[in-house]
């Protein structure tokens, strides 16, 4: 808890769903950051424009038959289930 994911993208998001993108994941960053944008110093990390594309929450589910799906409610299997999503 405390941080979020994130991924970088280098050109700007699509609605096209033709158009792929990739988002290499840049590692956690602490939540103080979310509402970070502008530019990181060249020879920094990361260096070069940032700009905050999505925000918001999410609800970790599991299929549990074909086309249905369910909350998980216990926070240990959460977090073992969003790690490995995250990771695939």
């Amino acid at each position: 808890m405390g941080v979020m994911p994130s991924w970088s993208i280098t050109k700007y998001p699509t609605r096209d769903s033709g158009v792929k993108r990739l988002a290499m994941p840049t590692g956690d960053h602490e939540l103080a950051y979310r509402t970070f944008e502008g530019m990181l110093p060249e020879g920094s990390p990361g260096a070069g424009a940032v700009m905050k594309w999505d925000d918001g929450t999410y609800v970790t589910e599991i299929e549990v038959s074909r086309g249905t799906r369910k909350e998980v409610t216990y926070p240990e299997l959460a977090d073992e289930v969003a790690t490995k999503g995250l990771r695939e």
